[in-house]
């Protein structure tokens, strides 16, 4: 393992998958090196290996083995025989002397074969070992303790699968939107502007708000958060007309950033991000960019400052980085707290 960290870029947790005399090296490794791997998907494990030997290796190890975080799923197709007997048998041990942290399950899958339980055995494997990396019922989790448990599923996910994970913007901002459909509005406004200096609000989430309110007839706090849409994301065009249906004047209350057409020149261009995916940024009658991806559709760019541009109606954002000598080199795309780099090839 220390040559292909090496060799390759990797994460720091680790996963070992073997089939047959793979699922019974899967399991050695589990047993006699439980320093080297995080989760073990044993499949058809040929346990019956040496009478049994690696069963009653196990026994003694996790006997003396009071803690262990780690993930073991273990599998066996309709084959019977010694080799299930083994695999019986070591979950027998593990359902007494299982360590504390140590998360296991067996699976006897009836219908596969020795063969055919590879790729079923895999899949599911992999989910179990990955149980908990998301969190799949965010409002439910807030009900229970607020954002303080939704914050600790984080913590906990971190420590287990050996990543630091902050809370996920996106995680929040689901719960925003789960709140403003349940009509929490007022716990929606709390977790959406808990902390704007170090998570921006969302220019769609506040929209989505004003236009709950408006649904109240709660006419004061539905231009409040258009108000605070627009100045979010100046791109957010469905804030910017129902201000104006309201009699507001959005000029004066904010004010349009302009880039003269010819300086518009410096962003147009292609730019690859990695894996290939291609953008396209071209010039619409001198005054405006839009920008092209593939499956994505035009999509107008909306200028914050010099080099720093909003997509229209969303709440991404473009920043174009230069060179030395001024010239636009590439990109960042930043979407839901990530940001995706581009080079400009042309």
């Amino acid at each position: 393992m220390p040559w292909v960290n090496r060799q390759y870029r990797t994460r720091s947790h680790s996963t070992l998958v073997g089939h047959s005399f793979g699922g019974l090296f899967a399991l050695h490794a589990l047993v006699t090196r439980p320093d080297v791997f995080d989760a073990y998907i044993a499949i058809s494990p040929g346990l019956q290996w040496d009478d049994q030997r690696l069963v009653t290796q196990a026994a003694k190890m996790f006997e003396d083995t009071p803690e262990l975080m780690a993930d073991l799923y273990m599998t066996v197709g309709n084959e019977g025989g010694a080799l299930l007997g083994g695999v019986r048998k070591l979950a027998g041990v593990l359902d007494e002397y299982a360590p504390r942290g140590l998360r296991w399950a067996f699976r006897l899958m009836e219908e596969e074969s020795h063969v055919s339980v590879a790729l079923r055995s895999t899949r599911q494997g992999l989910e179990a070992v990955f149980d908990g990396w998301n969190l799949h019922d965010v409002l439910a989790t807030f009900d229970r303790g607020g954002l303080a448990a939704i914050d600790d599923h984080y913590t906990r996910s971190s420590a287990r699968f050996g990543y630091d994970r902050a809370t996920p913007a996106s995680a929040v901002l689901t719960l925003v939107f789960q709140l403003i459909q349940a009509d929490r509005l007022e716990e929606a406004a709390s977790v959406h502007l808990r902390d704007p200096e170090t998570h921006p609000p969302s220019s769609i989430a506040l929209a989505e708000l004003a236009d709950a309110y408006a649904d109240r007839n709660d006419r004061a706090r539905a231009r409040g958060y258009y108000t605070m849409a627009l100045r979010a994301n100046p791109g957010n065009e469905r804030a910017r007309r129902k201000l104006l249906d309201m009699g507001v004047d959005v000029s004066a209350l904010i004010p349009e950033f302009v880039i003269a057409p010819e300086a518009l020149a410096d962003y147009v261009g292609r730019y690859r991000f990695a894996g290939g995916t291609v953008a396209t940024i071209r010039q619409v009658q001198d005054a405006t960019l839009e920008l092209q991806v593939t499956g994505l559709g035009d999509m107008k760019l909306v200028p914050l400052s010099t080099d720093v541009f909003s997509l229209e109606n969303t709440d991404d954002q473009l920043t174009f980085i230069r060179d030395a000598t001024g010239k636009v080199e590439s990109l960042t795309w930043r979407q839901s707290g990530r940001g995706a780099p581009a080079t400009k090839i042309e």
